[in-house]
């Protein structure tokens, strides 16, 4: 079926941000820890996994699909949360506060952050 199904109340997004030259290590680091406490305090978060541009093998010449050079400065999350509810929990819990006071000294600009709607594949 294409589209979301209408009782999969399931939120999912991208958010992106850019490291400070230097400081993405203590972005990586700062992330991790945030992620055990999201694991601990919200059910309702199904996935939050951080991902950092990375080279790819050497691709097929193709003139569809194009191979930008990676930014390891670059870290890219995909988020799915169980519910409306549990998204919009997600940024207001103490954890968060104290993971987004930091971020202004590692990162380069504004977080960006895309919700999708899903309309099918594989997995969760």
């Amino acid at each position: 079926m294409a589209g979301q199904a209408p009782s999969d109340r399931r939120v999912t997004l991208l958010s992106r941000m850019n490291a400070k030259p230097g400081c993405e290590d203590a972005l990586a680091a700062l992330i991790l820890g945030f992620y055990d406490e999201v694991r601990a305090a919200e059910p309702g978060c199904l996935a939050n996994i951080m991902h950092r541009g990375a080279a790819a093998p050497p691709p097929p010449s193709s003139a569809i699909f194009a191979f930008p050079a990676p930014s390891p400065r670059q870290f890219v999350f995909f988020e799915v949360y169980a519910d409306p509810e549990a998204a919009q929990h997600h940024p207001t819990t103490p954890h968060f506060a104290r993971m987004a006071a930091r971020l202004p000294d590692l990162i380069d600009g504004p977080v960006e952050i895309q919700f999708l709607d899903r309309v099918g594949g594989v997995g969760a």
